[in-house]
């Protein structure tokens, strides 16, 4: 399939819908509905973008699109803009100036939804039209270009038998994320992935699944989520910009910008913060919040942990209750663990702190200083009985 351009203009269609933004930026599933026309695109084969708009939506529309794949221009594009694009594009080109959804297998099935569609007149208008660029060249220099009424004069508008299907206002789009939700998990079903319930599993136009991967209820996947083969997600776990290797588990778990190994079993009710590289065969339990750490192969964080701005290495074992201090304050520090080491329970870990190889350290310890490799560090006041108290206190009515 051969690269091709489109130009998107987003609208500021807020006076005719009464919405707070444009209604390319209205969610759909979780996501901008910018986001699923970009990604239908793409899987027509369109690769390289102008984006059109108010700088009011800038940010927020280029968060629709790969980042290497577009460029900007003003509301009303330059013809300096135009003529660095066009440079670089076939002959005809796309270009969008209303909301509009276009096939793409994907999210597939366009065609489908089509009589839907018509039946409830959302294809009047579609606003997406194909132009040869050598005719945008011959006039982008006049005083009074406009871009989408020379498009919509002398360009070709796609219709529903494109595939091509218009969205003019707030109802169409709730209509359509529940067709397009559907319809994304149904061509995921049939490339192979395990799903068990459509209506309840979310997955972003942005996301990938592979073959042979289970979604179970509840799951929500966001960004640039990956997910390979043999990992199961859910139930009810949300995963944003998170990768996840073969044969792992997320469980009832949240998961934000960070890498999960193969053959790695997150949750119940685990909480995975940005930044976080964990590793292959680890066990990451229940009720353990991870935050900006490295944590190496083999390694088990069972329950009820905290482990942020940490580097632990392979085959360690933290026990219930461990902490990583890594604030005073002010700033952070980072603690490092290195391997086989032995935490015991309710350890904390007051950064910057390193534990050394093969170390252990006894539990109820609250470790300040650097544990040499091979150590047992011990850091908790001494145990102190005192036989015959509690039997006196009780004689003398003061213990029940």
């Amino acid at each position: 399939m051969s690269e091709q351009s489109a130009i998107i203009c987003l609208p500021d269609d807020r006076d005719t819908t009464g919405l707070k933004k444009p209604l390319m930026l209205q969610p759909m599933s979780g996501s901008p509905l910018l986001s699923w026309m970009v990604r239908l695109m793409r899987d027509s084969g369109y690769t390289r973008f102008l984006l059109s708009c108010d700088d009011e939506f800038r940010d927020a529309a280029l968060a629709c699109f790969p980042a290497s794949a577009v460029t900007t221009a003003g509301p009303e594009p330059k013809a300096s803009d135009l003529r660095a694009f066009l440079s670089q594009a076939e002959d005809q080109l796309l270009v969008v100036t209303a909301p509009a959804l276009l096939g793409g297998k994907a999210l597939g099935g366009v065609s489908e939804a089509a009589q839907t569609a018509e039946d409830a007149g959302m294809l009047e208008g579609c606003g997406c039209y194909t132009v040869s660029a050598e005719s945008i060249a011959s006039v982008m220099d006049a005083a009074n270009f406009d871009l989408g009424r020379f498009a919509s004069v002398l360009g070709t508008e796609l219709t529903e038998a494109d595939g091509a299907m218009a969205i003019s206002d707030p109802g169409a789009v709730a209509d359509f994320q529940t067709i397009f939700k559907r319809l994304r998990n149904y061509y995921l079903y049939a490339d192979g992935v395990e799903i068990w319930d459509f209506d309840n599993c979310y997955v972003g136009p942005f996301a990938e699944v592979a073959p042979g991967a289970v979604l179970m209820p509840g799951t929500i996947l966001k960004g640039n989520t990956t997910i390979a083969a043999g990992a199961v997600i859910g139930p009810n776990s949300l995963l944003e910009n998170a990768v996840v290797g073969e044969g792992s588990t997320v469980n009832a778990s949240q998961v934000y910008d960070s890498t999960i190994g193969e053959r790695t079993n997150v949750g119940p009710f685990a909480y995975i913060r940005p930044g976080c590289t964990v590793g292959n065969d680890i066990k990451v339990g229940d009720f353990v919040e991870l935050k900006n750490s490295t944590i190496g192969n083999g390694t088990k964080i069972s329950h009820l942990t905290y482990v942020g701005d940490t580097d632990l290495g392979e085959r360690i074992n933290l026990g219930c209750g461990t902490v990583t201090v890594n604030y005073d304050g002010k700033s952070k520090y980072r603690c490092t663990v290195e391997d086989d080491c032995f935490i015991g329970c309710n350890t904390n870990m007051v950064a910057p702190v390193t534990i050394g190889k093969g170390s252990y350290v006894a539990a109820g310890s609250t470790i300040t200083d650097n544990v040499p490799a091979g150590s047992l560090a011990i850091a908790r006041e001494r145990q102190t009985n005192k036989p015959g108290w509690a039997d006196q206190r009780r004689k003398d009515g003061k213990l029940k």
